[in-house]
């Protein structure tokens, strides 16, 4: 009849909408009515009368505690999975933010990757952000930490490949993978894995300037520095602001000879953002030792050895003094390496026996 096939309408029409929209307090209302009075169509007349409605509306009813349960069953699948599961993985997250132990914050993340959820790439994501703010916890076992921060991004592009970010990050990562590769034919491996994570970052959105930057790093890894810097000019074409790669840019000209460019471009990379970590005083310092330029050289690794305590910048500070003719510094840096490690005594007194003696 026209009630049953009006009710039928109204039920698609109310999960059509569900598609565009959020459920509210009128739909609750409404689809409470329309269900009610489904059900009063299929039940039995007032008057012991069996309904008018067609034969699947009593085979229903017939069936209504089988249905109900299985509708009950799949309610509380739907609950679980889309609202209570993501909503305890999001507390998680919440929880470790707030932590400042390096530790439980990567143990909680790690945790919450074996579960499954809609909100799986932003966990994601997030997991990487602990991952990079905790770079000093993660030293002890650093290349695990890499590996395992490789396969969470691969996850999540594989989950939506259409996030361009998700693509970069992975390509970072992963180059950061191929620096610490030992062996060429995984080297090679990582190298075509970089290629084509850098691809589809380009082909979703092809004017983005931090893939341009995240490529240029790709080159500058493999020193591959003519591409480094045809990458880079392509970049700041697209965006005169975009420092990073101002800042690949000028590592570029100083490596290929064009020194007083790269500086320029340097500064102008400085104005955008701050460089002043670890990681971009070592870059730095790469650029101007391919080039033997130990002036340049020496203010840098003196920057490094404020930021850390790793022996190997004392070491190479030590012999950049001594091929400037900074003896006395030399021998200064010599007497703190056996400071921070007294096990390294005799190398230094090695060191110090290639000074002029009255340095020794």
């Amino acid at each position: 009849n026209i009630a049953s096939h009006g009710i039928q309408a109204l039920i698609l029409a109310y999960f059509t909408a569900l598609i565009f929209g959020f459920d509210s307090v009128t739909t609750y209302i409404m689809i409470f009515f329309v269900v009610g009075y489904s059900l009063y169509l299929v039940s039995p007349g007032l008057n012991g009368t069996e309904n008018k409605g067609g034969g699947i509306m009593q085979f229903l009813y017939k069936k209504r505690i089988i249905i109900i349960a299985i509708i009950l069953i799949l309610t509380v699948w739907f609950l679980w999975r889309y609202a209570v599961k993501p909503m305890y993985v999001n507390a998680v997250i919440n929880s470790a933010e707030k932590s400042g132990n390096c530790g439980y914050r990567l143990e909680s993340m790690e945790k919450m990757l074996k579960l499954r959820s809609f909100i799986d790439p932003y966990l994601r994501l997030k997991y990487i952000e602990h991952i990079k703010s905790c770079s000093k916890y993660i030293e002890r076992d650093e290349i695990s930490y890499i590996k395992k921060a490789v396969d969470a991004l691969k996850e999540a592009v594989r989950i939506d490949p259409n996030y361009t970010r998700g693509w970069i990050i992975l390509a970072q990562f992963n180059n950061t993978l191929f620096v610490m590769e030992n062996d060429p034919q995984k080297k090679e491996t990582l190298n075509k894995d970089n290629d084509y994570y850098i691809g589809m970052a380009k082909r979703l959105s092809p004017k983005r300037q931090e893939i341009y930057a995240a490529e240029a790093g790709i080159y500058f890894t493999r020193g591959d520095f003519p591409n480094m810097k045809r990458v880079s000019e392509e970049c700041v074409k697209i965006d005169a602001n975009a420092a990073s790669c101002y800042w690949y840019l000028g590592l570029a000209e100083i490596i290929l000879g064009d020194g007083a460019q790269g500086e320029k471009d340097i500064e102008t990379a400085k104005e955008g953002r701050e460089y002043n970590n670890e990681t971009s005083w070592n870059q730095m310092a790469l650029a101007y030792t391919i080039n033997k330029n130990y002036g340049k050289l020496v203010p840098i690794y003196v920057r490094l050895t404020e930021l850390s305590n790793n022996i190997d910048y004392f070491y190479t500070l030590a012999f950049l003094y001594r091929e400037t003719g900074e003896y006395g510094k030399a021998k200064r840096i010599a007497e703190k390496i056996i400071e921070i490690n007294p096990a390294a005594k005799d190398e230094v007194n090695e060191f110090l026996n290639t000074l002029p003696p009255n340095y020794r």
